[in-house]
């Protein structure tokens, strides 16, 4: 090939440009197949998380909820055995009831029933009967020591003494069932304070137990509720990370087939020019945009440039490519510097650790080679 064969050559520039769509595509194939993976893994790290957070949840609930039973139960079986303890008091208070009830009957304050009731009641008690047979006897011996046993004065005798001694027991009769009162009203009143007492501390157990059960719930709740707007949210995010890689891609892959195009669009603008011109014009623009060490000197180390396609070679074998620099879009045509370096050393010298190229130095054999070819 020629010195200047290489600008008059559509056919590589379309070559070329053909690669670098080539390969976009497949970076950006590449890129949608990543970005898959990436939603359908975390997306199931997600869901998979959820389920055995809702699973952990659930069962701490469960098991908190049950121990707040269990000891419910137990502490209602304990309160209500203490209700229980006061059964016999309240039995006693009841029993006392019955003598205070037969009290109020004596003093007429339930009525003629209650008095007749209390008459009754005395009559079969063992104390009247007692006393109604120790004051017969009484008075039969006293008449028959006076020798009057079986007359009509020893029965009025006999009857007389029997309505003393039994106003004298009716009178003990109601003090013992005074007695009674105030038993009663300790029996009845420390049952009824131990049963209340036992009720209030049931409903303040579950009171209580209503309270922690419900709690447990509430908490239960909030805590799904988390995780439900922790998964959405990380959803959301896994779908917005895939949209970004996707749209960089789709940037990427537009980028290239522009700078590809723009290959073919440099390689038409070339055929028009003068060669050795559009050369010059090329090496112009690189050396504006980075000297060297030397005004002549242009920075051509493979580590400043990027997206490199060789696209021909200059009469003496060296090749020639297209790039841009790092971080300069600009598509750019020229030589590597170790590649010139293996041809004409002299046109190569390094700076700061780079190499920077002699672009007349670097092309001075080719031309030589073009003019014996002329």
């Amino acid at each position: 090939m020629g010195l200047f064969d290489f600008l008059s050559g559509s056919d590589e520039a379309e070559q070329a440009r053909q690669q670098n769509i080539a390969v976009a595509n497949r970076a950006f194939q590449q890129q949608g197949d990543i970005a898959n993976t990436y939603q359908t893994g975390a997306l199931s790290k997600l869901g998979t998380g959820l389920t055995s957070s809702l699973g952990a949840i659930d069962t701490g609930t469960e098991g908190q909820i049950g121990a707040y039973k269990t000891a419910l139960d137990q502490s209602t079986g304990a309160a209500r055995e203490g209700i229980d303890a006061y059964t016999p008091l309240s039995n006693l208070g009841d029993r006392y009831g019955r003598a205070v009830n037969q009290y109020y009957n004596a003093l007429g304050l339930n009525g003629p029933g209650g008095s007749a009731q209390a008459r009754a009641d005395f009559a079969v008690s063992p104390g009247y009967q007692f006393e109604q047979e120790e004051a017969a006897r009484m008075a039969e011996n006293k008449a028959a020591s006076l020798g009057l046993a079986g007359s009509g004065n020893t029965l009025d005798a006999i009857a007389e003494r029997t309505r003393q001694r039994a106003g004298a027991e009716w009178g003990d009769y109601l003090n013992r069932l005074q007695g009674f009162v105030n038993p009663e009203l300790s029996a009845v009143s420390g049952a009824a304070a131990g049963v209340s007492q036992g009720a209030r501390t049931l409903a303040d157990l579950f009171q209580q137990s209503g309270t922690q059960i419900g709690g447990a719930y509430g908490s239960q709740g909030t805590q799904r509720a988390g995780l439900y707007t922790g998964e959405a949210e990380g959803g959301a995010n896994v779908l917005g990370n895939v949209a970004g890689i996707t749209g960089q891609a789709s940037k990427d892959l537009a980028g290239a087939n522009i700078n590809a195009n723009n290959l073919v669009a440099q390689a038409g603008m070339q055929d028009a020019a003068n060669a050795w011109g559009a050369i010059q014009a090329g090496l112009g623009a690189i050396g504006n945009y980075m000297k060297g060490p030397t005004a002549a000197a242009t920075a051509s180390d493979r580590r400043f440039k990027e997206h490199t396609y060789r696209v021909g070679e200059l009469h003496d074998g060296t090749p020639v490519w297209s790039y841009n620099y790092h971080g300069d879009p600009t598509p750019r045509i020229g030589l590597m510097a170790d590649e010139v370096e293996r041809r004409a050393p002299e046109a190569v010298t390094e700076y700061g650790g780079f190499k920077y190229v002699d672009y007349d130095k670097a092309t001075e054999r080719s031309r030589r080679l073009a003019d014996l070819h002329a």
